[in-house]
């Protein structure tokens, strides 16, 4: 009995240590993965603005009350924080952009994130209903639906072109924001031309354009997603862009995603934009002058450009080229005034591969000595 009573004081003794011992583990696990802290109410967004909302969430335990949020959800760079710690909750976010779905993350004071969502701010014509703010399951909170109802009837088309500006022109069925991401490379779009308010007419000015260059845009909804996106390849002669401000220049092919060209206000093509490499638009002769001459066309995927030429369809034995793309616009000079001209549009998806689409023969004729570019009669 005796031995069993020294034995039962021997734990008692020790067990404080080995008490302490698992809380200094436990409380070294706590910083490095998280809390224990957890959200008992909310995220809830309320209070939605054109330009502000609050974030409201209680936690079971004091904790931090910091917010991450922008209107990327893979980069939330912006911050708000409250010093201290509390139970409840309340972050305003201000100088918000409206009409725009912004993300958001709850942090924990390590940086982990405790529990994230989205919402979408008003403004006009914005389908937002404060009531519909409510929280959902799995860390999400006041979740908006990504698209709406809203059709492009007309366009895009690309517009008065002069070198280093164009505007992109569609209308809508319904009033919808007027707003475009552009630019060189498809995987960053980092030029925009917003308009604030709304139309069912759209322009987008587009500026700092280099001629000969190949440009991938996005027409935006209101909460910043997606509504259609495509392509155009400027040409590459300035002198004769100036023409086309005058409306002697034909416009420039604008080409979807889905294959689909436009061009001076019409589609002239709808294709598959994958597989063996199609001529899906013109070729159009945009211009001719007293030497020189400018040939475009469209193709369903990236492919080269070639024009070769002649004064017979039987001996085209000259050539023109210009840069890869889908949307292909050749330059052709050193000819000679009053002539007429036979060429035919060659693209090819790689060297010797015999994946390649030739046009049917084409004609125009060049002007008077000293003719300036203007569109072919």
């Amino acid at each position: 009995m005796k031995k069993t009573i020294l034995t039962l004081a021997a734990l008692l003794a020790f067990a404080p240590w080995t008490l302490a011992q698992s809380n200094n583990t436990h409380a070294g696990m706590q910083h490095n993965t998280g809390d224990n802290v957890r959200i008992t109410s909310g995220p809830d967004v309320v209070n939605t603005t054109d330009n502000s909302a609050t974030i409201r969430w209680k936690t079971d335990d004091l904790a931090s009350t910091n917010v991450k949020y922008g209107t990327d959800p893979s980069n939330m760079s912006q911050t708000r924080k409250q010093s201290g710690g509390a139970r409840d909750h309340n972050v305003v976010l201000s100088d918000l952009q409206p009409s725009t779905t912004y993300y958001f993350a709850i942090m924990t004071n390590d940086g982990d994130v405790r529990q994230q969502g989205q919402f979408t701010t008003k403004g006009t014509a914005a389908n937002n209903n404060p009531s519909s703010n409510s929280t959902v399951a799995n860390n999400s909170a006041s979740v908006t639906t990504g698209g709406d109802n809203i059709q492009i009837t007309m366009g895009p088309e690309l517009r008065n072109f002069n070198g280093s500006t164009a505007t992109l022109y569609w209308q809508t069925d319904k009033v919808a924001a007027n707003d475009v991401r552009y630019g060189t490379d498809p995987n960053n779009l980092s030029q925009r031309a917003f308009e604030r308010g709304g139309s069912r007419e759209h322009t987008a000015e587009l500026s700092n354009l280099q001629p000969g260059q190949t440009y991938y845009f996005e027409i935006l909804r209101r909460n910043g997603s997606e509504r259609r996106n495509g392509s155009f390849t400027l040409p590459s002669n300035v002198s004769a862009n100036a023409a086309m401000t005058r409306g002697q220049y034909a416009s420039i092919p604008v080409q979807m995603s889905d294959g689909t060209v436009y061009n001076n206000g019409s589609q002239t093509g709808s294709v598959n934009s994958s597989g063996p490499v199609q001529i899906v638009g013109g070729p159009t002769v945009q211009s001719v002058s007293d030497t020189q001459a400018i040939v475009s066309w469209n193709t369903n995927v990236p492919s080269s450009s070639t024009v070769r030429f002649g004064q017979s369809w039987l001996a085209l034995n000259q050539q023109a080229q210009a840069p890869w793309g889908a949307q292909h616009t050749v330059t052709i000079s050193g000819l000679k005034p009053n002539t007429k001209y036979f060429f035919r549009v060659e693209s090819a998806q790689a060297e010797n591969t015999g994946q390649q689409a030739r046009s049917q023969f084409g004609t125009f004729q060049t002007g008077a000595p000293g003719q300036s570019a203007q569109a072919p009669r």
